[in-house]
């Protein structure tokens, strides 16, 4: 049976509330340090798009082809993915987050250099993340995310983790049941940023 994300949360620390709390202690390698995991805030993009490229070969090459031509053109891909493709036995579906903004010029670049691969770009897409420091080292911070979101019935496309931060992309539509769900698993207040969208922070109920 999982835990409560809030279970999860607090067993990082040792005791509910405490997320933000820096501790470092001796590690198990001689003169090393660990640090304990502190989360500190919940951000949030809703300028999000979710671009596929079905059939794609999928060879290291061609990858970096893909990611040269669309750099080139000014878009950032994030949050690589491939997989077995659904359209073409053999090849692979490769899928990225880009700003929504760029997301007409990628297609146009793609459309030209990928070949007979068909696209898919989902724009009703949003990232929110978990920021803080020492979150890679911490799996159970990543599993207290992936458990609040999951509670929040906010569906997973993609996700990542990093020193700073963990981030998934969800639907747009489940940003606030998501903020208030993770909220609430680490115990954080009322105010969340707004990142990449160019507006004020929103705030939401906790009801």
């Amino acid at each position: 049976m999982s835990l409560q994300p809030e279970l999860l949360a607090n067993r990082l620390t040792g005791h509910p509330g405490a997320p933000r709390r820096r501790v470092v202690h001796r590690g198990a390698r001689e003169g090393g340090t660990v640090e304990r995991p502190i989360v500190s805030d919940i951000r949030y993009d809703t300028s999000l798009a979710h671009l596929t490229v079905i059939g794609f070969p999928g060879k290291p090459v061609d990858i970096a082809g893909l990611v040269q031509r669309l750099g080139e053109a000014g878009v950032r891909p994030e949050m690589l993915r491939l997989g077995p493709s659904r359209g073409a036995p053999g090849l692979t579906d490769l899928s990225f987050v880009l700003a929504r903004r760029d997301a007409a010029r990628a297609l146009d670049v793609l459309s030209v250099g990928a070949g007979r691969a068909a696209l898919e770009c989902d724009e009703t897409v949003a990232g929110v993340s978990l920021t803080g420091t020492g979150l890679r080292t911490a799996p159970a911070v990543t599993a207290a995310f992936a458990e609040a979101l999951s509670q929040a019935d906010a569906r997973i496309l993609a996700i990542a983790s990093t020193a700073a931060g963990v981030t998934a992309v969800i639907r747009a539509e489940d940003v606030p049941a998501a903020v208030r769900a993770l909220r609430a698993a680490f115990g954080l207040g009322e105010d969340t940023a707004s990142r990449g969208t160019g507006r004020p922070p929103e705030v939401f109920p906790t009801a």
